[in-house]
Parts: structure tokens; sequence; C-alpha cells
């Protein structure tokens, strides 16, 4: 084979791979790039799931804590506790403004007055002797519309006490979110002359640390881990795990209250505010609890429509069953809920009925 022969083929080959890679190019180029992968998607995040609940939550604006102001001439001070936290624009305390905030410290005590007389049980009343030892909620938690929710999370939720004491805890998992998908609360504290007297609150979402709010009875002060200052601390004051439970009690010692339209006031701390939830008793309706239908006292607290992320909270107590919270409700924006349904309420040591 000559060199001529030899050069042209070595031409001809060249320019077939050139025309190959440009023809390459030209395709990548113009192809789009499909998306970068997601991660395996997750079907509900309980970490996020009860902002309120529930435990439960309502998302509330959360001020980073600011230095001290210079209280105003006319304002009164307290002579032994810390200044009170700032005013703060708002709905009244009826309809679920901060305590502590729409109304000044006493002078002598630093305790804000309490403007809701009688908001526990009956005074007098032995509330632990009204309570089952042991109470254990096997619990379904459902997400979507208020029409149709799904079942999203399975829990539990166990209130025990020995007489004197008494402790709450609840935790709810997806079963396939791990810890991610994993929301807990705590409650502890002792029985006093109108129920629940809680003294720790504690809250976990997700692999997120734990935030507690600490009842400092004996200073008059509730306190927070997630932030600096504190607020005074009102009589009859429940966290959002613990007002459950003593919202049956409520009922229970004040007959009164048992029917539809009553209502009555509870301070309800959560882990960065304390709030007045105004409940308004619906009246009684049929739930299924597992394979049983029981008659429950539907309560409900009102969304505060002020606050963009408030949510409308419905609980419903069965007196057949210990007067258990069977089924709890939180309803937000555009016809969504969470639903906390029992499947399977187990007692110990119950009272007689």
């Amino acid at each position: 084979m000559d060199t001529a022969r030899l050069q042209r083929i070595a031409v001809f080959a060249a320019l077939t791979i050139g025309l190959h890679a440009a023809a390459f190019w030209l395709l990548a180029r113009g192809t789009p790039k499909p998306p970068a992968p997601r991660g395996e998607p997750v079907s509900f995040d309980l970490s996020t799931w009860a902002q309120s609940l529930p435990a439960l939550e309502s998302r509330p604006e959360v001020k980073r804590p600011q230095a001290p102001q210079p209280a105003a001439s006319s304002a009164p001070k307290p002579s032994s506790e810390r200044p009170a936290p700032a005013r703060q624009a708002g709905p009244s305390p009826m309809a679920g403004a901060p305590v502590g905030t729409a109304t000044a410290p006493s002078t002598d005590t630093g305790r804000a007055p309490d403007a809701r007389p009688n908001t526990g049980a009956q005074q007098g009343v032995d509330a632990s002797a009204l309570l089952a030892k042991r109470m254990l909620l096997h619990t379904q938690v459902l997400a979507g519309p208020i029409e149709a929710p799904q079942p999203v999370a399975e829990g539990r939720q166990t209130f025990t006490h020995d007489g004197k004491t008494w402790q709450i805890e609840s935790e709810s998992n997806a079963p396939d979110g791990g810890r991610r998908n994993r929301f807990a609360e705590s409650s502890e504290g002792r029985f006093g002359e109108r129920g629940l007297v809680p003294e720790r609150y504690g809250e976990k979402r997700g692999t997120r640390g734990e935030r507690a709010t600490h009842f400092q009875w004996p200073k008059g002060v509730l306190s927070f881990s997630a932030r600096t200052d504190q607020l005074p601390l009102p009589e009859g004051v429940q966290d959002r795990l613990s007002v459950r439970w003593q919202i049956g009690l409520i009922l229970q010692t004040r007959p009164e209250l048992q029917r539809e339209g009553a209502q009555f006031t509870v301070p309800v701390a959560s882990t960065t505010e304390l709030m007045d939830w105004r409940f308004t008793v619906v009246g009684r309706e049929q739930i299924t609890v597992g394979n049983q239908t029981v008659s429950a006292w539907r309560l409900q607290r009102a969304a505060d429509a002020e606050r963009v992320f408030d949510q409308q909270v419905s609980v419903w107590l069965a007196p057949s069953l210990g007067w258990a919270p069977v089924k709890l409700r939180l309803a937000g924006a555009q016809g969504r809920v969470v639903e906390v349904v029992a499947t399977e309420v187990e007692l110990a040591e119950a009272p007689a009925r």
C-alpha cells in the first residue's frame, strides 16, 4: 500500500472521529439535563406536624430577647422579682394574648394579678382520686384535608401518678422517618388544690435537642430554655400536654360546665410563651376508639385570627374511659387538620364510677 493511500485513510478516519465527536457534543448541548436526584421522599414529617401541638404547637412568632428598656414612669414596678416583659400589641387575654404581657405585675410580689378566678378544678377535691393510677393510650396520627385525613404515624401516651405526683409521656413516630419523624412531649408535676400543678414540660422534635419549660412555683415565675427572660406564673397554669388531662378534672369537679356552650379559660405554657386558652364546651359526640364507640365531651379552643399560624384546638374526653383525651384535632388554614386518635385505652386502678 502506497504512502499517499495511507495518508488518505488516516485523514478520512480523523474526519469521521471528529464528526462523531461534534455530533455527540451537539446532542449533549441540546438535551436538557435531568434534575439532580432528590432524597427518598418522606410521607410525613413529625418534626413539624405539631407546630403547637401535642402535645400540640401554634407556631408562634418568637422574638429574640432584647435588652431591657427603661420602664415608663406610669408603669408599676415589682419590688423583688425581675421587671415584667414589655407589653406587646395583640388581642385581649381572653382571645389568647400572652399572659403576663397584658397585665402589669403587682407591686408586692412581682407576679401578675390573678384575673382568672377558679381556672382549675373545684377547690378542696382530691383530684388524684378521680384519675386512674395508670392510663395508656395507643394512638394513631392522621393528617390531611378535614374531610379525609390519612394515617401518617402511630404513638402512645402514658399518664401515671402515685397520689401526690404525676407524669405524662407522649410520643409519635412515622414508620418510615426514623428519628427525624419523631415528636415527643413530657410533663411532670404534683397535685394541688385545683388539680394538676406542672413543674416541668419538655418537647423534642426530630433530632433537635429538647426544649423545656420550668414552672418555678416558689419564685412565682415561668422560665424557658428557649428564651432568657421570665414570665409571672399565674394560678392554674398548664402546659400543652397536661392541659388535656386538667380539662377533664375541671369538667368532673365543676358539673355546671357539663353543658353545651359553657366556657372557661386555662393559661397554657408552651416552650416559648404563655397563653390564655378559652375553651367552649361543644357538646357530647360519639367517638370510635378501636372496636368500640364511646360518648365523649368535645371542647374547642378557637384560633386567634390575629396570629397567622394559630390553630383551632379540639379535644374529646371520654368519661367511660377515665376521662381520657381520646381525640385531639388541630385545624389550620385551608381546611387541613392533624388528629391524634386513641385506638385503645388501658386503665389500671381506675376509680369506681
